[in-house]
């Protein structure tokens, strides 16, 4: 479960990064706002290769329970790296005397933001699943036509 969790840390940050870069370029020099919907790629990303380098490690397509673990795992991973970011970047523009991004935040309704929070959460879940199993499958697939192939 390790070995999954750190396949998808490592290619979650690397497409965030790439995310950041390219959404930032498209922004300068087309005008073009990506918006947050793109915000799904980097977990979709992760999860499938952490899918395919499960198949690729140990021959054998994940069970349905080990799946879910990891989905969970994945999320949670992710969840936390965003915090982490988010209060960061919140740090950083408190820190230099400007406007705190918090302003506004203490009126809004903590039951509105864990329930937005619950269903995003769910969300990615799911699409985390989703991905690795899809990795997984592709792999298997690779497996079998080469062994097809080989003899």
């Amino acid at each position: 479960m390790g070995r999954i969790c750190l396949d998808f840390t490592v290619i979650f940050v690397l497409a965030t990064i790439a995310l950041i870069v390219i959404s930032g370029l498209l922004a300068v020099y087309a005008g073009f706002d990506a918006g947050i919907g793109t915000s799904f790629v980097p977990p979709m990303v992760g999860a499938l290769f952490a899918g395919q380098n499960y198949v690729t490690r140990t021959k054998t397509m994940p069970e349905n329970g080990l799946s879910w673990k990891a989905a969970l795992m994945m999320t949670l991973v992710s969840f936390t790296i965003g915090v982490v970011v988010v209060l960061l970047i919140f740090g950083v523009a408190t820190g230099t005397g400007e406007a705190s991004p918090l302003n506004g935040v203490q009126s809004f309704p903590v039951a509105i933001f864990a329930a937005v929070v619950l269903v995003i959460g769910l969300l990615q879940l799911l699409v985390i699943r989703f991905f690795f199993g899809m990795g997984a499958k592709q792999s298997i697939k690779l497996l079998e036509r080469r062994m097809r192939d080989t003899f």
